[in-house]
C-alpha cells in the first residue's frame, strides 16, 4: 500500500522565529522615512519633488517550509509566500488556473485579503494554514479529501476554507500527506481527508475519503496539548506528558512495537515510554519521528532505511530509543527532511544524516550518511535561525541574516531564480521583481509625470491650496501592491514674510499719524494691527485695522504692530513706537477772578508788563497804548459823524424859514 510523500513543515514557533527574523531584518535596513525634496512649493503647483525609493519595504521573506519541489516563506508581515514546481496546485499561487508549473520567483499565496499566517502544515501536494482570521485555509491535491471544504474537486491552485465548527477555536494545524488534523482550544482534535490508514482516528476505516472534519475519537479524560503528524501518522501529546499516535503502523512510525503494513491504529493510542520520560517536542519524519524530552535528551523510532535514526544501521526502531549522540556533542535540535535529518547544536553548528541525494547533506558530497556528519557552513557563520529540510533540498538562515541553500534546484526550489543545485549551503539571495513606483498623490490629488531615477521617484506636484499635506506613494512588486504615506510631506506655499516694517515717529497731542507695514506669502497673508503701552505687551487687537496702512489719534504714547497671517502661520512686525508730545498752560490761582478778555489787563493782573525801567515800561505800555489809540480814534469818527449830522439839519431848517 502506497501512501502519499509527506514533507516536514515548521509549525507556529518557527513561524514566530520566522516573523522575529523577517522583522529584524527589516528593521536592521531601515532608516528613517525618506524625506522628499524641495519640501514645499507654490500652490500653483508644477514643482518636481522626488524621495528615494521604498526600499525598506521590499519583500524581505524568510524560510518557513516546503512541499514536494517547492518552498515556502513568511514576510515580516506575516504574508506567506512560495517558489519552486507546483504539480497539484500545493504552492498555492493564483497562476491562472493552472496547477503545474514552476514558480521562480517567490509569489504570495492567495490568501483572502488581510489574512496573514498563524501556524503551517506543508504537505508533499497539499497544504494548510491557520490564519489571522482564526480560520484554517487549504489548498493543492483533493483526491482524498485534502481540501475539507466538502467539495469533490481534484485540486485547488487557491487556498479554500476548511469547514470546521464555527464555534471551535483552531489553535494548531497538521498535515500527514493525504490528511488534515486540527488542534481545538478545548484539547479535542478534528481529522479529515484519507480514510483508509486511521489517521482520521474516529475509530473505523474506509475507503470512502472524509470531505467535511470529523472528530477525532478522544480517550476518557484526556486532552491533547500539542498535535502533529508525519507521513501517514498523527502524533499528540497530553496534558499529562503522555504521547497518543494513530494511523498506519508500518515500519513502527506509530512507536507502539509493532509493525506491517496491515498493522493501523483508527483511534488515539496511549505510546509507552519510559519511566519518567515525557516529551516536550515531536519532530515528525517520512515514516519516522524524533522526539524531544523535557530534559533535553533525543528520542527516536520507525522506519530506518536511509539511517534517518542515526543508529549506525538501517534497522527500524518499533519503539522510542534514546538517542546517543556520537562525540559526545548536544543538539538542541532536530530538523528532519524526507530523507535526511539534520541535528542543531546550541552555537548553530548543523550536523546531518540518512541519504544524500542531490547533496542534500551539505557535506559536500553525494554520499549518505549512517551518523552525524558535519555539514559545511561558511566560517564564522552559525545556522541559529529558520532551517527547512524539504526532498532534495534545503533552505536556512545564517547568523549573518543571509539565507543559504544546498541540494537540488532543478525546479527552481532555492528561489534565486536559478536551478543551479550545490553540495553544500550556498548564500542565495532570493528572486524579486523590480520595485515599481505607480502613483503619488498629494492630499488625495495624484502628481504628473511619475517616474523613477538612480533609486528615487519624481513627481510634479498638482495645484493646491495652501496647506501642509501628505504625500503617497505607491508601490508594486510583482504582484504586490501597498502604499507608503509621508506625513506632512509637502507644503504648499510660503508663510508670510514681512517686507516694510512700520515706522516711529513722535505727534503733538490731537494729531494723527499713519502707520505702514507689507508682507508677502503664498496664499497673501491678511494683516490684523495691534497696540501695546509697551513693546513687551500685553498685546490687543485694534478692531477694524485690517489694511496695511494705519492710521490713528492716540490719546498717549503707544505701540503699535502688524500681524500677518497665512495657512502656514503668523509673522509679526517689528513694533513702530508714536510718542504724543502735550503743550503745557500755566495753572489756575483759585483765589483771582476770571480775566474779561474785553478789558486790557492792569498791571496788577499782568505781572509781566511790569518794568522797573522807563524803557521797560514804555515796551511794556507799547502794546496796549496802540489797542487804545485806535479805539480812541474809532470814538472821536463816531462822536464827529453824529455831530456832523446833526448841524447839518439845523443848517438845513435854518435856510428853509429864509426862504419862507
Amino acid at each position: 500500500m502506497k501512501h502519499q510523500r509527506w514533507v516536514k513543515a515548521l509549525g507556529a514557533a518557527a513561524i514566530s522565529a520566522a516573523l522575529c527574523l523577517s522583522s529584524s531584518a527589516v528593521a536592521a535596513a531601515q532608516g528613517p522615512d525618506p524625506v522628499p525634496l524641495p519640501a514645499s512649493g507654490p500652490t500653483r503647483g508644477a514643482t518636481e519633488v522626488t524621495a528615494p525609493l521604498d526600499e525598506d519595504s521590499k519583500i524581505a521573506i524568510t524560510p518557513l517550509g516546503t512541499s514536494r519541489s517547492g518552498s515556502f516563506g513568511v514576510d515580516a508581515g506575516g504574508r506567506l509566500y512560495a517558489w519552486g514546481a507546483t504539480e497539484r496546485g500545493q504552492l498555492g499561487v493564483d497562476l491562472g488556473g493552472a496547477s503545474t508549473s514552476i514558480v521562480t520567483v517567490p509569489r504570495e499565496v492567495a490568501l483572502p485579503e488581510g489574512v496573514t499566517v498563524v501556524d503551517t502544515a506543508f504537505g508533499g501536494s497539499s497544504s494548510i494554514v491557520l490564519g489571522s482570521d482564526g480560520k484554517v485555509y487549504s489548498w493543492g491535491s483533493n483526491a482524498f479529501g485534502e481540501l475539507g471544504n466538502g467539495s469533490s474537486i481534484q485540486e485547488s491552485v487557491v487556498p479554500v476554507q476548511v469547514l470546521l465548527p464555527e464555534t471551535s477555536i483552531v489553535t494548531h494545524v497538521a498535515n500527514s500527506g493525504g490528511n488534515g488534523l486540527a488542534l481545538m482550544s478545548d484539547g479535542t482534535a478534528y481529522s479529515w481527508g484519507r480514510d483508509d490508514l486511521g489517521v482520521i482516528g474516529d475509530g473505523q476505516r474506509s475507503q470512502n475519503p472524509v470531505r467535511t472534519p470529523v472528530p477525532v475519537k478522544m480517550p476518557p479524560g484526556v486532552t491533547f496539548t500539542s498535535l502533529t503528524a508525519g507521513a501517514a501518522v498523527a502524533i499528540a501529546l497530553d496534558q499529562n506528558g503522555g504521547m497518543w499516535t494513530w494511523g498506519l503502523g508500518d515500519r513502527g512510525s506509530l512507536g507502539d512495537g509493532q509493525t506491517g503494513r496491515n498493522h493501523f491504529a483508527t483511534e488515539p493510542t496511549k505510546i509507552t515510554l519510559a519511566p519518567g520520560v515525557n516529551f516536550t517536542t515531536i519532530y515528525p519524519g517520512n515514516g519516522y519521528t524524533w522526539a524531544k524530552t523535557s530534559v533535553g535528551e533525543f528520542y527516536r523510532w520507525g522506519r530506518n532505511a536511509f539511517g534517518e535514526l542515526a543508529t549506525g544501521g538501517t534497522s527500524d526502531l518499533l519503539r522510542p530509543t534514546l538517542f546517543t549522540s556520537p562525540g559526545g556533542r548536544t543538539f538542541t535540535e532536530i530538523v528532519p527532511g524526507v530523507l535526511q535529518v539534520f541535528g542543531r547544536t546550541a552555537s548553530g553548528e548543523l550536523f546531518a544524516w540518512g541519504d544524500n541525494n542531490g547533496g542534500v547533506l551539505g557535506n559536500g558530497t553525494t554520499n549518505p550518511s549512517l551518523l552525524p556528519i558535519p555539514s559545511t557552513i561558511p566560517s564564522g557563520v552559525a545556522f541559529a535561525g529558520s532551517i527547512v529540510a524539504g526532498q532534495f533540498h534545503n533552505l536556512a538562515v545564517g547568523s549573518d541574516g543571509t539565507i543559504y541553500a544546498w541540494g537540488q534546484n532543478q525546479n527552481s526550489q532555492f528561489g534565486d531564480g536559478s536551478t543551479s543545485g550545490s553540495l553544500v549551503p550556498t548564500p542565495i539571495t532570493l528572486a524579486e521583481d523590480p520595485l515599481t513606483v505607480t502613483q503619488v498623490t498629494f492630499d488625495g490629488v495624484p502628481g504628473t509625470n511619475v517616474r523613477q531615477v538612480n533609486g528615487a521617484w519624481i513627481a510634479t506636484s498638482p495645484e493646491h491650496g495652501c496647506a501642509v499635506v501628505d504625500l503617497v506613494v505607491y508601490y508594486q512588486q510583482g504582484p504586490r501592491t501597498w502604499s507608503k504615506t509621508i506625513r506632512d510631506g509637502f507644503t504648499y506655499g510660503s508663510a508670510p514674510d514681512v517686507t516694510e516694517q512700520p515706522t516711529s515717529d513722535a505727534i503733538d497731542h490731537g494729531d494723527g499719524i499713519t502707520l505702514r507695514a507689507a508682507a508677502i506669502g503664498d496664499s497673501a497673508p491678511t494683516v490684523q494691527w495691534q497696540q501695546a503701552a509697551s513693546a513687551q505687551g500685553p498685546w490687543s487687537e485694534i478692531l477694524g485695522a485690517t489694511e496695511t496702512t494705519f492710521t490713528v489719534t492716540p490719546e498717549s504714547s503707544m505701540f503699535y504692530r502688524a500681524a500677518f497671517t497665512n495657512c502656514l502661520g503668523t509673522t509679526i512686525s517689528d513694533p513702530a513706537q508714536v510718542t504724543v508730545t502735550t503743550i503745557s498752560t500755566p495753572p489756575v490761582d483759585p483765589t483771582k477772578p476770571p480775566v474779561d478778555p474785553t478789558k486790557p489787563p492792569s498791571d496788577s493782573e499782568n505781572p509781566s508788563s511790569r518794568s522797573n525801567t522807563p524803557g521797560d515800561k514804555l515796551a511794556a505800555t507799547g502794546a496796549s497804548s496802540t489797542v487804545w489809540g485806535a479805539a480812541v480814534a474809532g470814538f472821536v469818527l463816531i462822536a464827529g459823524g453824529i455831530l456832523f449830522a446833526a448841524v447839518s439839519r439845523r443848517f438845513a431848517s435854518s435856510r428853509t424859514a429864509q426862504e419862507l
